[in-house]
C-alpha cells in the first residue's frame, strides 16, 4: 500500500501503471547520477494517478541514510525518516 524508495536510478522505460501504492521517493540533491532519472521516475509516478510525493534531502549526497558511510549525513537522514514514519502513518495507518 506504501512505498518508500531511496535515492535508487529509476529503470529505462520503467513502468508503475499496476502499482497500488503511495510513493514517496527519497532524493539527494548532491546525487547527480540518481537525479538524472528523476524526471522519468516523477512522470511515472504521475501517470500512475496513486499519492505520491518526492523529498530531496538539500546538502546531501547518495547514501546520505547509510550510517556507516562516508556519505552519512544525520541532518538528511533524521529528516528523511521523519518523513517516511509520517507517510507510513498516513497510508498504512
Amino acid at each position: 500500500a506504501a512505498a518508500t524508495p531511496f535515492y535508487g536510478p529509476f529503470p529505462d522505460n520503467g513502468d508503475l501503471s499496476a502499482s497500488k501504492a503511495a510513493v514517496l521517493g527519497v532524493y539527494a540533491a548532491n546525487d547527480a547520477r540518481v537525479n538524472a532519472s528523476r524526471p522519468a521516475a516523477e512522470a511515472a509516478l504521475a501517470r500512475s494517478g496513486n499519492p505520491h510525493q518526492i523529498f530531496t534531502a538539500p546538502d546531501a549526497d547518495h547514501a546520505f541514510f547509510n550510517d556507516t558511510g562516508q556519505r552519512y549525513s544525520a541532518t538528511a537522514a533524521t529528516e528523511a525518516w521523519r518523513r517516511v514514519i509520517d507517510w507510513y502513518g498516513t497510508y498504512l495507518g
